[in-house]
């Protein structure tokens, strides 16, 4: 609070104030750009391949419900595990 090389607009506020430095090499290379879109391609592959799998997912949920419907069974839904892409 006591700085003189922070100045304060308005009233001081209280809290943690942190400075990190950062080095790294420039990513505006031709190699860099490659790899960025390499990396979107592969995420949206991913991404249409987990669509793909939560749309059969919900086929034979759709068709385990209506056995369990017809044998006046019980239905648990299960919804699944799909990591984040």
């Amino acid at each position: 609070m006591r700085e003189p090389r922070i100045h304060f607009y308005k009233v001081p506020r209280l809290g943690s104030y942190l400075a990190v430095r950062l080095e790294y090499n420039s990513c505006l290379s031709v190699e860099a750009y490659n790899d960025g879109i390499k990396d979107a391609l592969n995420c949206r592959e991913r991404s249409k391949e987990q669509e793909e799998g939560k749309r059969e997912h919900e086929e034979k949920e759709k068709d385990r419900k209506d056995e369990c419907d017809a044998n006046d069974m019980p239905y648990e839904r299960d919804d699944g595990s799909w990591p984040d892409v």
